[in-house]
């Protein structure tokens, strides 16, 4: 179970009370978009995330940026490099 509040600001805090964890997030620029793309990328390399869970937050691990016509020019994800 994930516990998460978000605040102003790009601000995100999340428990995970079972394994005794807390994730607090900021956005540097504010914006709340990437916040949740960025607490999956955490619960994903702490491996609290199972296949199945991926799969079904897949809209959510990475979501698509679409243009004022809503035509998908991009998507939201972390650098590859940004949990290594």
């Amino acid at each position: 179970m994930v516990l998460a509040k978000t605040g102003a600001e790009g601000i995100l805090v999340a428990a995970l009370p079972a394994q005794g964890l807390g994730i607090a997030l900021k956005i540097a620029d504010g914006n709340a978009r990437p916040r949740g793309a960025a607490l999956l990328a955490i619960l994903d390399h702490l491996g609290i995330l199972s296949d199945a869970e991926k799969s079904q937050l897949g809209e959510h691990i990475a979501p698509s940026v679409e243009n004022s016509l809503r035509a998908t020019v991009g998507e939201i994800k972390p650098a590859p490099t940004w949990l290594k």
